[in-house]
């Protein structure tokens, strides 16, 4: 569960263009950058973006960020998503400093729904922001659409801002369409980030799944907490150069996901762009470019620079179906080339997808002696993928500072030499999830 590039294969795809971070924004080096840009898309590329972007109206002078949402089959939960951005827009104050633009995209015969759900809520709640809904058809049997969908997003985006040449730096905000809640006033408080530290490049928030969903199962709860911690103390300073010299490129920072994360329109016109041939992890991929196009060699060394990838604290909450299918099918949830990633759409995206896989979980509701071996077995899975990370020195180390927050200390749980986990005493944990189960969502 990597990146989709090697650190070898983007110094090559750099090929030794390397800028050291910048502690300003400029609108006109943001305007020459995009030019740059624009100037390296081949002239079928150039043609479909500027199709589009006739199509739309001029971009507002007062708008700084542009959300993108690539969106398909996406009928059934388009419209909670548009009902938390608003929500998002409104209490951030930023309506006039906001547009979201959406690309419906699929077979020809799954285009059409989305679309139609989108001008149902328009026509319905009068938003008081843009928003530009476009479709693409996948002509041939397209390897890479997730990545590509956010390619044309993200590129028409920022040919819409070199038109319009802003005399302000334009931030873009990738999202995806299954959001079900946003914190109030999560979007203010990103751009007062991006305004305030201008040495940043990106920033992500912090990502839930169906808190809903958590509360009713204790396999769900420990399985998204358990990575989310992970991932949290995997990123921590003591794991970067230099101070540790095996650090992991793609778990040792801030990763970039594919919702809830900003970024400067002149970072990414910078690192030329989303690459188109990435099946899945397209998301990690901005992260992984701003780090490389960032780094600097030193005594033969290459460093690549994870410190312009920040986290702010601004919530999102978003649906957890897939992820609730990958634990019944007892498969990684990325666990494919990303062909059939859109296989199980049926399944996973229904309004009644979550009630119905929270069933088949039903074994797992509670953490209890009959069902502790499959507990046991997220463990152990979630400390091998420590170990593959790092070490085995170091993956007991974040393995026990997970497992205490969790609500299991030492003596609570064993590991054999073997890196099995086996659980003794849950009465913490127990006490914890209740907690859980009595606060409100955000």
């Amino acid at each position: 569960m990597d990146g989709p590039k090697s650190l070898e294969l983007y110094l090559a795809m750099f090929n030794g263009t390397h800028i050291p971070q910048t502690t300003n924004r400029c609108p006109r080096r943001q305007h020459s950058s995009i030019q740059k840009y624009i100037d390296t898309w081949s002239s079928s590329w150039f043609k479909a973006i500027k199709h589009y972007k006739d199509q739309l109206p001029s971009i507002r002078s007062s708008v700084r960020v542009i959300g993108l949402i690539p969106a398909r089959n996406e009928e059934y939960r388009i419209q909670d998503c548009l009902s938390a951005i608003a929500y998002d827009v409104a209490s951030s104050k930023m309506k006039e400093a906001f547009e979201l633009i959406i690309l419906e995209n699929g077979y020809n015969n799954e285009v059409g729904p989305t679309a139609k759900a989108v001008c149902e809520w328009i026509k319905k709640n009068k938003p008081t922001f843009p928003i530009h809904t476009l479709q693409w058809s996948w002509v041939n049997k397209e390897k890479y659409p997730i990545a590509k969908a956010r390619k044309i997003l993200a590129d028409l985006a920022i040919f819409r801002v070199y038109d319009s040449c802003p005399n302000h730096p334009i931030f873009l905000l990738s999202e995806d369409a299954d959001i079900e809640r946003i914190q109030s006033g999560r979007m203010r408080m990103a751009l007062k980030k991006m305004d305030k530290e201008l040495s940043i490049d990106a920033i992500r928030g912090v990502q839930e799944r169906s808190i809903r969903a958590l509360k009713q199962n204790h396999l769900v709860l420990l399985e998204r907490r358990s990575w989310q911690f992970t991932e949290l103390f995997l990123s921590s300073h003591f794991f970067r150069p230099p101070h540790i010299e095996i650090g992991n490129f793609y778990w040792n920072r801030v990763v970039t996901a594919g919702s809830n994360v900003f970024f400067s329109a002149e970072v990414y016109s910078l690192i030329g762009g989303y690459s188109e041939d990435v099946s899945v992890f397209e998301d990690m991929d901005i992260g992984q470019r701003i780090s490389v196009l960032r780094g600097q060699y030193k005594n033969g060394h290459f460093d690549p620079c994870v410190d312009t990838v920040r986290r702010f604290p601004g919530r999102e909450e978003s649906s957890i179906a897939r992820i609730l299918l990958s634990l019944i099918q007892r498969t990684h949830v990325y666990e494919h080339d990303g062909t059939g990633f859109f296989d199980v759409d049926h399944i996973i995206k229904k309004p009644d997808s979550i009630s119905r896989l929270l069933v088949e979980l039903s074994p797992y509701t509670k953490l209890s002696e009959g069902n502790r071996w499959r507990f046991e077995i997220l463990f152990t899975e979630a400390l091998s993928e420590l170990y593959r990370i790092l070490n085995v020195e170091l993956g007991k180390k974040i393995f026990r500072r997970v497992m205490y927050y969790l609500g299991f200390s030492p003596g609570s749980y064993v590991v054999s030499p073997k890196g099995s986990v086996q659980i003794k005493v849950t009465n913490d944990f127990l006490r914890l999830a209740d907690r859980f189960a009595q606060q409100t969502t955000i």
